[in-house]
Order: structure tokens, then C-alpha cells, then sequence
């Protein structure tokens, strides 16, 4: 999303791969809030979240004005239509990527209760609801077609900030989940594929960067596991865990993230490398291990047969 990613970029997001894992984790952490308590209440964590969240977009918006030239139409920064698109993300987007990637199919029940769940937030979070595409399934899906059938033209005119924050955002969710920036650019390879399902045409080179070979292999299959729900209540425990250690004990989230660090360079560095060689060369391990499997098989009846013989032989002389 073109004008939230000059936002964000204003805003410092860029900085690092630290400093966009720890912004993008603490918007994780705020939808867990918002899914985990009561939002009708005034004092729960999850309203005293979205307050917080909602203050965050009030200064940003305030430093980001500049930005956009009002006299030309383009509007502020995070307006109503600009939030409405990110929750358009948040709603439909990520189900669809669920759907395509992990082969889980949400039932009608399921989409309408998701949709009733974030109009609520969107509600909260200060769009209106003639700009908040949430008010049904079926809204959501005709905004969702309609954001499709532009993508094309979005993705041959991207801003250069955007190139900044992808890099970034990669390298700190490599840091952050221990799995190395490389596995990410797998993930990324598999939402091109999403897109390409989805019938949208254009030029992948504007993505800078294609993971190794067979890495988009292995997340494809991180994310088939993902379809179970033992694997899934496993990695729901984890980001729960993730976020309360973070809000009670600052200083051991910072220590996990180093200690992750350094496991996700050794993926980079080994793992990636590694499986790649072995992936590119499957087919020739493969025949390889068929071959010594059937010279070992073939050996082992010769020295059979070699055995049945002298054992004749043996008979024969006694």
C-alpha cells in the first residue's frame, strides 16, 4: 500500500531489520490484545491498546502531513481512506494467503464472523462505517476484488521506500523468528505465486530479490504443517508467550531476540545454503541412493548365490 508505506517509512520503520521487527511485532502484539480481551470494556488491555494504537496514528499523521499534497488531492496522511485499506489487509488479505498457502478453506460462517470481529476494531480504531469495508462479507469481498484488479498498476509503480522496507521488515523477521531472512524471501516468493493464482500479470524482477532455490519449497511446506491444528495451537502458544514475556519482562524478550539472531544467521549462513545444493541436486541423490540401494540388493544375492554353491560343493564331497 503505496501512501501507509511512506508513512511508515517517515515514521522509522526502515532503520533497521531491528527496529521493523520490533514495529511490526508490536502491531502483533496489539492485535493479539484486541482478540484477547474484551473490547467493550474501557479498562481492558485490549482497549488500553487500541487507545494506544489510535495515539500512534494521531502522531504520525501530525509528522507525516507533508508528505501529501493536499492542494493536488492527495489527501492526508492515514486518512480514512488510507486505514481502510490496511484494515482491508488485516480482514480478507490474510485469508486469502491462508487459504491459497496452507490449503484451509474458511467456512461462510467463519468469514462472517472474522468480518463482525474486525468492524468492531476498525470501529474502535476510529473508521467510519462507510469507509470501514468490514460491514459484511459481501462488502468485503467486493472491495477485496476491486483492490485486486488494481494491483497490477501498484506494483509497476512502487515508491522507492518501498524496496527500503521490504528488505528491512525481511531481515527482522529473520532476526526475530530464528528462521533467517532467507526463508522470508521464500514466503515472498509464495505471495507472488498467490498473486499469480489470483490472474494478476506483471514484472517480478520489481522485487529485487528471489530467494534459493527450493527455499520457497520449504515455507510452502512450513505452511501446509500450519493447516493442523497441533501445529497450530503450538505456534499460537508461542505468540502468546512472545507477547506476554514482552510486556512483563522487557529485558528476556531482548535476550531471545539476540539468541534468535544468531540462529537465524546460522540458517542464512548454513542451513539455507546447504538445503539449497541439495535441493538443486535432489534428482541426481536420488538416483544415487536408488543405485546403491540396488547394487547393494544385487551384491547381496550374488554373495548368496556364491554361498549356495559352495555349500553344494560342500554336500557334494561328503
Amino acid at each position: 500500500i503505496s501512501r501507509f508505506a511512506v508513512v511508515l517509512y517517515h515514521t522509522g520503520y526502515a532503520q533497521s531489520g531491528k527496529t521493523a521487527f520490533d514495529r511490526y511485532n508490536a502491531t502483533g502484539h496489539a492485535i493479539v490484545d484486541w482478540f484477547r480481551y474484551d473490547l467493550s470494556n474501557p479498562q481492558s488491555q485490549g482497549r488500553k491498546s487500541i487507545h494506544m494504537v489510535r495515539c500512534m496514528h494521531g502522531f504520525a499523521r501530525r509528522n507525516s502531513n507533508q508528505l501529501f499534497d493536499q492542494e493536488n488531492g492527495e489527501g492526508i496522511a492515514l486518512s480514512q481512506y488510507d486505514m481502510a485499506e490496511v484494515m482491508l489487509g488485516f480482514a480478507i488479505v490474510t485469508h486469502s494467503l491462508i487459504e491459497e498457502s496452507m490449503g484451509y478453506k474458511f467456512s461462510r460462517e467463519e468469514k462472517r464472523d472474522m468480518a463482525s470481529c474486525w468492524r468492531i476494531i476498525g470501529f474502535y480504531l476510529g473508521i467510519l462505517d462507510e469507509y470501514n469495508p468490514c460491514v459484511s462479507v459481501e462488502e468485503l469481498e467486493a472491495c477485496f476484488d476491486e483492490y485486486m484488479t488494481m494491483t497490477p498498476a501498484r506494483l509497476i509503480s512502487p515508491r522507492p521506500c518501498t524496496y527500503e522496507l521490504q528488505r528491512t521488515a525481511i531481515e527482522g523477521f529473520g532476526m526475530g523468528t530464528g528462521l533467517g531472512k532467507e526463508y522470508w524471501y521464500g514466503v515472498l516468493s509464495l505471495q507472488v505465486d498467490f498473486l499469480k493464482k489470483r490472474g494478476v500479470d506483471f514484472d517480478e524482477t520489481i522485487l529485487n530479490r528471489k530467494p534459493k532455490q527450493g527455499v520457497a519449497a520449504a515455507a510452502s511446506g512450513v505452511f501446509y504443517l500450519l493447516r493442523f491444528d497441533f501445529f497450530n495451537r503450538i505456534l499460537s502458544a508461542l505468540v502468546i508467550r512472545g507477547r506476554d514475556l514482552n510486556a512483563e519482562n522487557k529485558p528476556a524478550a531482548e535476550k531471545a531476540f539476540k539468541m534468535l539472531s544468531v540462529v537465524g544467521k546460522v540458517h542464512d549462513e548454513v542451513t539455507w545454503k546447504v538445503y539449497s545444493i541439495v535441493y538443486v541436486l535432489r534428482k541426481v541423490i536420488l538416483l544415487a541412493v536408488i543405485a546403491y540401494l540396488y547394487l547393494r540388493r544385487r551384491g547381496k544375492i550374488q554373495r548368496r548365490k556364491v554361498q549356495q554353491r559352495s555349500l553344494r560343493s560342500i554336500l557334494r564331497l561328503v
